[in-house]
């Protein structure tokens, strides 16, 4: 490559974690490999799946290299093969730890300019790193983010390629809000001082405070994970960021693809659900509290609603799941945690949409027979498909 496109280009690391995702791997590594940026290296990173997730990753980089190779045999002169993309996959193998501690690793070994995440589960459009990079190089800023589109995975997806080619001009669902100091003439970048960036952090619908849709400057890898969260992580990791930074930008375009399915995170239920989000949402409460003793009297209300839009979780997913069964004594449980009690009874029903805000009204209440309904509800349409879910786009 030569050095001014070396200068244009520098190289950009790309972690992947991967835990037990070999269902979805062939798709998301496609993504990468198929991303308009020229200059990548993608660390994918196995923390001890059980299934066959490494095999595929030896299979693709194996493949992979073997086009290269072809490619470097066949091309009519070495300046073809010079300007066409690179890509350096990396594979590691890790004994299993739990997402955080994966990206931790995946952060100690990153070599680009600029970083991202990509959960082995998801997709990128195919100009997300190269319009998140102009972004940041052209107004030199070290956090740009894209905003996401919810899409239902299906094996049998033939439109693929349909799926992560967005029409000309598309903005985003999630953010159209004109509070910005800087846009350029097609409105759909901005520029916030971090402080208002705040706010966004703590709106679960707009999903900025997901650690993936970032392009990151490497002088933000040596923050890191905290490695004792298995749910929320991001969102902490996300304002421990945003504390070292005078301003965010943010591109309101769907360049990142969220794919829903049965198997994700925030619906496996587990014993410790509620433990494992108390603990997060207190580590955030804490963070927020301390690092913005000025902002805080403006962050306290929507922080409270951060807080009890995570209680929707909580119903559907662990107090409502088949699994449970005392359902009514697990709803019942909630009022007992502080953190959760403050939040119902401190969140303002103005910051929810409708549906939410009867369902918050149904706490403040202790509605408790209703919130039993819903939530069986909600559980029963995720295990059918989760098609509402894509459709209202009301939970990640």
């Amino acid at each position: 490559m030569k050095s001014s496109q070396k200068q244009n280009t520098p190289l950009i690391s790309v972690i992947v974690p991967i835990y037990n995702a070999s269902t979805f791997l062939v798709q998301t590594i496609d993504s990468v490999l198929k991303q308009d940026y020229p200059n990548l290296e993608v660390l994918l990173i196995n923390d001890g799946s059980t299934d066959h997730s490494a095999e595929v990753c030896h299979t693709i980089i194996a493949r992979y290299q073997d086009q290269t190779s072809k490619s470097l045999k066949t091309s009519d002169t070495p300046q073809n093969f010079i300007s066409s993309p690179l890509r350096q996959l990396h594979f590691f193998n890790l004994p299993h730890q739990g997402v955080s501690a994966t990206r931790n690793f995946g952060l100690t070994k990153i070599s680009g300019e600029y970083f991202c995440f990509l959960d082995a589960d998801d997709l990128l459009t195919p100009t997300f790193i190269s319009e998140l990079h102009t972004f940041a190089h052209n107004h030199q800023l070290k956090y740009v983010t894209s905003t996401f589109k919810r899409v239902l995975y299906s094996q049998k997806n033939s439109n693929l390629q349909n799926l992560l080619t967005l029409p000309k001009n598309v903005d985003s669902p999630q953010d159209s809000s004109p509070t910005s100091q800087h846009s350029n003439k097609d409105a759909l970048q901005t520029i916030l001082p971090a402080a208002d960036y705040l706010r966004k952090l703590l709106d679960l619908d707009a999903g900025y405070n997901f650690c993936h849709m970032k392009l990151l400057h490497h002088s933000l890898k040596s923050t890191l994970f905290d490695p004792d969260l298995v749910v929320a992580e991001d969102a902490l990791y996300n304002f421990t960021l945003v504390a070292q930074l005078d301003h965010i930008g943010i591109i309101q375009k769907p360049l990142y693809l969220y794919q829903v399915h049965q198997s994700s995170t925030v619906r496996t239920f587990t014993t410790q659900y509620i433990k494992n989000y108390q603990l997060a949402l207190q580590k955030i409460s804490n963070f927020i509290h301390f690092q913005y003793p000025n902002l805080f009297p403006n962050l306290e209300k929507p922080l409270q609603a951060f807080i009890a839009t995570h209680l929707f979780f909580i119903l559907v997913n662990f107090c409502c799941h088949q699994q449970n069964p005392r359902p009514y004594k697990s709803i019942s449980s909630l009022y007992k945690v502080p953190l959760f009690y403050r939040a119902i009874h401190l969140a303002p029903l103005r910051f929810f949409s409708p549906q939410k805000a009867f369902i918050i009204f149904c706490f403040k209440l202790r509605l408790i027979p209703i919130l039993k309904i819903i939530g069986f509800l909600r559980n029963k349409q995720n295990t059918q498909g989760y098609i509402s879910i894509v459709k209202n786009r009301k939970f990640k």
